[in-house]
């Protein structure tokens, strides 16, 4: 079976104050048990190969225009930033990227001094798929 995994934001919305990791704290499903959705809240990879990372964020109420990074190893990879600020705003980023065995992936989103993220398998949610 090859890795894949798709995990949201479960039991509450999570605060956001400047640059914050989300924790994706439910798994509608995670084949090879690469990710860690109670403690780290990130996927590290077992095999090394080429990975689709895709995620959805939903924000309400951010003090700035809010900014979605995939960062791999603790290092920013891939970017996204909304236009403006407002009542909700909802991210999408997605790269295919090169994992070796134990590399990790996190999401980080950045709204500035304020903002929610909203809860929802249907809303804040994170898929990984190795591709290759």
């Amino acid at each position: 079976s090859q890795s894949a995994a798709r995990v949201f934001r479960n039991t509450s919305t999570q605060a956001l104050s400047g640059s914050t990791k989300i924790e994706f704290n439910g798994e509608t499903y995670d084949i090879q048990g690469e990710f860690d959705s109670a403690t780290n809240y990130r996927f590290t990879a077992t095999a090394t190969g080429k990975y689709l990372v895709s995620a959805s964020i939903n924000i309400t109420s951010p003090a700035a225009a809010p900014k979605t990074s995939i960062f791999k190893n603790g290092g920013e990879v891939a970017l996204t930033q909304a236009r403006s600020t407002g009542s909700g705003v909802s991210h999408a980023i997605f790269d295919v990227m090169s994992l070796t065995a134990t590399d990790y992936i996190e999401i980080f989103v950045n709204a500035g001094a304020s903002g929610t993220v909203v809860n929802g398998t249907d809303t804040t949610f994170l898929s990984i798929h190795k591709v290759a």
